[in-house]
């Protein structure tokens, strides 16, 4: 359409304006809760500059011990942190919507925004990438996950009673009891650890809901929230098969203080200004960016392996 002076002026109907860019933001920066399962379980550190490529941090191992004696000893021992400075690349989730011409038109033709259901799908799919890199890691960008990062604590479960295997689905209550007090030791082992977080594949944790054993109806989940050694234990499609070698399904028993670990963000989930693209559709671009999980204390990981 043009004005009387012969210029191109944009009809009202064909542009994107400002309240459908707040809808989209609505529904972009404000996430559901089971999208974003990472952080309900790991705090995030902000402050990594935005034009970062890479955040330095120090991994810490704890050396030393220390001794008794009646009226003061000459021979303390002497502690300290083994500490290595790590470089973990920044790197950025994108993605990218549409909105069609013809989308515009209909939305002003009916008197509402644009509908906002590319942007949710945009936000939710960046969700899903962020927690596989938390879980997975990236290897290919040197960026490592929960389940494989250098120093952690692993445990093989051993199998069960009647040697059918170390399948959860051959054990009873209380061998799968014993697997997770297991792993939960192995990060206690280490002063000042408390493991307060319990992370299972769907299949194992839906295996909680039976009971304790043939005299006990209690369920296995019910024994564990009554000792009290977890103040989350939650369900997490991304470690079936996530092993390093990628055959087992994999636990998780986590001190997940901030101190241990941290998601790192430089940006969380941003839009881009909307690009005009010459068919007269509107490319929307969304960014996050991040160094996945900061593992500073590798001892706070456990994983075991469940098949």
């Amino acid at each position: 359409m043009k004005d009387i002076l012969g210029n191109r002026v944009e009809r009202k109907d064909e542009m994107l304006l400002q309240r459908d860019l707040e809808a989209i933001d609505d529904v972009l920066y404000e996430p559901k809760e089971e999208e974003l399962i990472v952080r309900t379980f790991l705090d995030v550190y902000d402050n990594i500059p935005e034009h970062a490529e890479t955040y330095m941090y120090d991994k810490y191992e704890r050396q030393g011990s220390a001794k008794r004696s009646a009226t003061g000893a000459d021979d303390v021992p002497y502690v300290d942190n083994d500490k290595e400075r790590i470089s973990q690349k920044v790197i950025s989730i994108e993605n990218a919507f549409k909105i069609e011409k013809q989308e515009l038109r209909a939305a002003r033709a009916n008197g509402r925004n644009v509908d906002t259901e590319k942007a949710e799908t945009a936000r939710r799919y960046t969700a899903e990438n962020e927690n596989d890199l938390v879980f997975l890691g990236d290897s290919e960008l040197g960026i490592p996950g929960l389940v494989n990062a250098d120093g952690i604590n692993t445990y093989d479960v051993p199998d069960d009673s009647d040697s059918d295997g170390t399948e959860w689905q051959y054990k009873t209550g209380k061998e799968m009891i014993a697997d997770i007090r297991e792993a939960r030791a192995k990060v206690n082992a280490n002063d000042g650890f408390m493991a307060d977080t319990l992370i299972l594949p769907s299949e194992q944790y839906e295996m909680l809901a039976k009971p304790y054993n043939d005299y006990n109806s209690n369920t296995i989940l019910t024994y564990l929230q009554e000792q009290g050694w977890f103040d989350r234990i939650l369900e997490i499609s991304y470690l079936e098969d996530a092993d390093p070698d990628g055959n087992n399904d994999v636990g998780l028993v986590l001190d997940t203080s901030s101190n241990n670990m941290e998601l790192g963000l430089a940006i969380d989930m941003d839009r881009d200004e909307p690009y005009r693209l010459p068919n007269g559709a509107y490319q929307v671009r969304t960014e996050e960016r991040t160094t996945g999980v900061i593992i500073r204390r590798p001892k706070a990981v456990c994983r075991f392996d469940l098949i």
